[in-house]
């Protein structure tokens, strides 16, 4: 049983009992503590804790109270779907698969749009394959083609998911958000087993998550924090705003316990470009905020936005002779992939490790032509690395030999800014890789999800947070807004004085 000094907010919090209620918590404003809080409150009550990820789930089973099960969604449509689809699951839809699948010689555009098309289609709430699901990047192109074309690419669609859900069928494996879209088409009810619903990281639900809660006629509580909202790109949306919500009672946590005033005052600045009236209350560490961190910082974390920014900063450190500890492991930083596709592209084939590369492309200019006809984006990224090294498989030895597999071993930390999302360090530096969210080319929701993305590094660090170029121009460009914003005021009420 927690022992806490609840604040008022927490405590209204737990005193709700409403079928329907939304919490917004801020950034290191201990909404995990506070949902421990709730359901020891009702311990006569079965909740469901839904995570993000598996992870997350596995450590909160580790803090609830016994009438808590902690899972995924995807956990928990798994032991429904187990059985008949254990031998066929697979990470992801390759476009070499679908193509063969489809029987598609070189038309990979075409593959990249039925891939898309499916991949959207798990994530949404639809029952059916439909033009909302084609891919907004491929839309201009689409219009141009004919209707048998358009056609084609739905029925291509509906054979890759027919050939997926087919437990026979090992042409194209069973996804992970396959087998969570067929637990969500059968209507599941949990309230059979659960009395309420805990859903944390409601900010980055995906449509088909969405509908999940709708079938349900238990208590749902959703928490999360619309400025942490980060996964658009994987079809993710803020369940916090949907309109199942509009009658739920909504409450606010803004005290953060992981930061102080300083870091708290940096974070209003941000949010202030979107709009964002109720303001960060930092009540932790008094963090310093600096434009770079101390040369003999101990243990630093280096955040950067893209994979490509991740490796450059490796390898810098690596050859000061710094031990790297890698958030998520230096495997899913693509290492292998790039050193196959090196020796792929030197000719020298007899030295890659994982046979699916030669499998999938003839040669490396084979390689290069579907990633540039499919603007792959991990595919790209790597065709990047390989070419703009002279000298990598020297570069990638020694960022492993510096590579080390426990954080508590390492000099220093990296990680993209995704990655870092739920996680803190004393001290930490946001590199210069980030896009300017000012930029006149970027939309209005591309720039608040930027402005998102660096609201969650910034509120990473505990103890020191070294700010990058972009942060400072941000809150410069707050600033003004805010003077501007009170001399306008000021000429107002001047011109109501002598009304």
């Amino acid at each position: 049983m927690l022992k806490i000094n609840w604040t008022s907010q927490q405590l209204n919090f737990h005193s709700c009992e409403a079928r329907k209620i939304i919490v917004i918590a801020f950034a290191g404003a201990a909404k995990s503590t506070s949902l421990i809080g709730y359901a020891q409150r009702y311990p006569l009550k079965r909740f469901l804790y839904l995570a993000f990820t598996r992870s997350v789930a596995d450590e909160a089973t580790q803090k609830f109270p016994k009438n808590v099960v902690c899972l995924s969604t995807h956990q928990l449509a798994w032991k429904t779907y187990r059985k008949i689809y254990q031998s066929k699951l697979g990470d992801n839809l390759r476009l070499t698969a679908v193509s063969k699948a489809l029987d598609n010689n070189d038309d990979w555009t075409f593959v990249r749009i039925v891939t898309d098309t499916v991949t959207n289609y798990l994530c949404s709430a639809s029952g059916d394959i439909d033009s909302t699901h084609l891919p907004a990047k491929h839309m201009s192109y689409i219009r141009k083609q004919s209707s048998t074309y358009y056609e084609r690419i739905f029925t291509s669609a509906e054979e890759i998911w027919k050939r997926m859900i087919d437990p026979e069928d090992r042409s194209i494996p069973m996804l992970h958000d396959g087998y969570l879209k067929l637990f969500v088409l059968n209507n599941p009810d949990l309230s059979k087993q659960y009395d309420g619903v805990l859903l944390d990281e409601a900010q980055d639900t995906n449509p088909v998550g969405i509908q999940l809660l709708l079938l349900q006629s238990t208590q749902i509580i959703v928490v999360g924090d619309p400025h942490q909202s980060i996964f658009q790109f994987r079809n993710a949306v803020n369940a916090l705003e949907h309109e199942f919500f509009e009658d739920a009672v909504s409450m606010y946590l803004t005290t953060s316990f992981r930061f102080g005033p300083a870091t708290a005052h940096v974070a209003n600045l941000l949010l202030s470009l979107k709009g964002e009236t109720t303001k960060v209350v930092g009540g932790g560490p008094r963090t310093q905020i600096k434009t770079a961190l101390p040369a003999d910082t101990k243990k630093a974390t280096y955040i950067n936005r893209t994979v490509m920014g991740v490796i450059e900063t490796a390898l810098h450190f690596s050859t000061l002779g710094k031990r790297i500890y890698w958030v998520g492991k230096i495997e899913s930083y693509q290492i292998n992939d790039i050193a196959d596709l090196y020796w792929l592209s030197t000719g020298q084939v007899e030295n890659i490790k994982s046979s699916r590369l030669t499998n999938d492309y003839r040669t490396f200019d084979h390689y290069a032509k579907v990633a540039e006809d499919t603007k792959d984006i991990e595919m790209n990224r790597a065709l990047r690395i390989v070419n703009g090294y002279d000298d990598l498989m020297v570069k990638l030895e020694q960022l492993r030999k510096m590579t080390v597999s426990k954080e508590a071993d390492a000099d220093v930390v990296v990680t993209t800014a995704h990655r870092c999302k739920g996680l803190e360090w004393p001290y930490i530096q946001l590199m210069e890789d980030f896009p300017d969210p000012l930029d006149p080319e970027m939309s209005r929701d591309e720039s608040d999800a930027e402005i998102n993305l660096l609201y969650v590094v910034l509120t990473r660090g505990m103890l020191m947070t070294a700010v990058n170029s972009i942060v400072i121009a941000l809150m410069r460009e707050a600033r003004r807004r805010e003077v501007a914003a009170e001399k306008e005021t000021a000429r107002l009420a001047t011109l109501q004085s002598y009304a």
